[in-house]
């Protein structure tokens, strides 16, 4: 659990600081973060709740797009962690990439050019 939380952080800290993330960077930053018994299967980035980053994208390209806060199974624990600030976990989840899992939903806020919060979700 706790090494969970603290990959969560590390994304968490990289986009608050600002900085740009594109696909292949957050590919390796999670790639990097994958333990040898693959506790954690999949690592989501989900700008606006949709799902647009994914490690590793073999098996999981479904989960591409998908929008957490929408979502009629995740949107409660989603919506959860939006409006408090704090993570939510949740599960067992039917994947849409298949199988059965637990989530963890991390909000990160960060400020766009008009100052607004803008709320990014990780799973």
């Amino acid at each position: 659990m706790n090494k969970y939380l603290a990959e969560s952080n590390l994304i968490k800290q990289i986009v608050e600081s600002g900085r740009d993330i594109d696909t292949q960077q957050f590919a390796t930053i999670s790639e990097l973060m994958q333990d040898k018994q693959h506790v954690i299967k999949a690592h989501e980035l989900a700008p606006d709740g949709v799902i647009s980053y994914v490690y590793p994208l073999e098996s999981n390209e479904a989960a591409i797009g998908l929008d957490m806060l929408e979502n009629k199974e995740r949107k409660k624990e989603a919506n959860l962690a939006k409006e408090t600030g704090e993570y939510t976990i949740a599960g067992p989840y039917e994947l849409v990439q298949g199988g059965t899992g637990s989530l963890l939903f991390d909000p990160i806020y960060t400020n766009d050019t008009n100052g607004e919060k803008i709320v990014i979700a990780q799973s």
